[in-house]
C-alpha cells in the first residue's frame, strides 16, 4: 500500500521550505527514516505541527517535511497528493526456490511496495521486485506472516537481472521505479 500525503500548506522560512501535509491513509503503518522522498523530492522529517481540528481535537494526521533543496519548492503545490518513498529496503531473508524463482523477505520502511520495482545492491547487482507474494500454508505460517507484516516485513517474488544470485541477508537494496 502506498503511503500518501496531501499538502495543506507550505512555509518558506529563511533558508528552508516546510511542507505541512495530511496523511491520506491514517491506518497505514510506516517508519520515517533519513532517506525519504515526497513525490520524488528528497525531504527530511520535521517536527509535527501542533494544531486542532474544528471539534477542538488534536490533528494527529499532519506531518512536517523539510525540503532538502529549497529549489524544489516550485515542484509542489497546495492540495497535491504525493507518495512517500524511502529509497532502500533491508533484506531479512532470501531464497532460491527449486522452480528457479526467488523470494525475498524485505523490510519496507514506508509499507508494502507495489511492483515492478528495480532493486540494486552495493555491488550494482539488480533484481526486479515483481509482486507481493501471498503466503499459504499452516496456521503457524499465517501467524508468522501477520507478525512480520506488523513490522513492515513483506515477502516478494523477485527476478535477478543478468545473474543468478539471491540478495544477501542483512544488506540494503536501493529502490528505483521501473518505467513501463
Amino acid at each position: 500500500m502506498a503511503i500518501t500525503f496531501q499538502i495543506e500548506f507550505m512555509l518558506d522560512i529563511q533558508k528552508k521550505v516546510y511542507v505541512i501535509a495530511r496523511l491520506t491513509n491514517p491506518n497505514a503503518f510506516f517508519y520515517l527514516t533519513d532517506d525519504l522522498y515526497l513525490g520524488g523530492i528528497p525531504v527530511n522529517i520535521g517536527m509535527s505541527p501542533r494544531t486542532i481540528d474544528k471539534a477542538g481535537k488534536p490533528r494527529l494526521d499532519l506531518y512536517t517535511f523539510v525540503l532538502k533543496s529549497k529549489s524544489d519548492k516550485g515542484k509542489l503545490q497546495v492540495n497535491d497528493i504525493l507518495e512517500l518513498w524511502n529509497d532502500q529496503v533491508e533484506v531479512i531473508e532470501s531464497y532460491q526456490l527449486s522452480n528457479g524463482h526467488m523470494v525475498a523477505f524485505l523490510k519496507c520502511y514506508v509499507g508494502k511496495l507495489d511492483g515492478p520495482l528495480e532493486l540494486t545492491d552495493d555491488a550494482n547487482k539488480k533484481w526486479i521486485l515483481k509482486r507481493y507474494a501471498i503466503v499459504t500454508g499452516s496456521f503457524e505460517t499465517h501467524e508468522k506472516t501477520i507478525r512480520q507484516e506488523k513490522e513492515n516485513i513483506f515477502q516478494y517474488l523477485i527476478e535477478p537481472q543478468g545473474h543468478d544470485t539471491k540478495p544477501t541477508e542483512g544488506s540494503k537494496l536501493s529502490i528505483y521505479k521501473v518505467n513501463n
